[in-house]
C-alpha cells in the first residue's frame, strides 16, 4: 500500500497526508484538509478511499473516511471520532471492531 499519494483537487496538487477526513454527501463528498479548508468533489467516499489507496485512511462509516494521523479522541459509547480541527465522524456499528483493532495496534 502507498503511504503517501499526491492527488489533484481543484486544479492543485495535494499530498494525501493533508486530508483529515472525507465526508460523503450523496453521490458527492467533502474533503477536509488540515489547513481548515474543505473541498466539495463530484466523487464518492468509496471512490476516494479506493483511488487514494492509503493505509492511513480508514473507512469508519458509509459516509466517513478518516486519516488516522488526525484522530484526537475516539468515543466508543457515543460512536464518534473527534478529529483535529474540531471535525467529528460517526462510527458505524459494523466498523466499531475495526476501529477498536486499530486503537489496540496504535497504542
Amino acid at each position: 500500500m502507498k503511504s503517501s499519494t499526491t492527488v489533484t483537487l481543484r486544479s492543485s496538487q495535494m499530498d494525501v497526508t493533508r486530508i483529515v477526513m472525507i465526508r460523503g454527501d450523496g453521490a458527492y463528498s467533502w474533503v477536509y484538509l488540515n489547513t481548515g479548508e474543505k473541498i466539495f468533489t463530484s466523487r464518492t467516499v468509496k471512490h476516494w478511499v479506493h483511488f487514494l489507496n492509503s493505509s492511513q485512511l480508514m473507512r469508519v462509516h458509509r459516509s466517513f473516511a478518516i486519516h488516522t494521523g488526525y484522530i484526537d479522541v475516539i468515543e466508543p459509547q457515543s460512536m464518534l471520532i473527534r478529529m483535529d480541527g474540531g471535525l467529528i465522524a460517526t462510527i458505524a456499528r459494523s466498523k466499531m471492531k475495526t476501529v477498536k483493532q486499530w486503537l489496540r495496534h496504535a497504542s
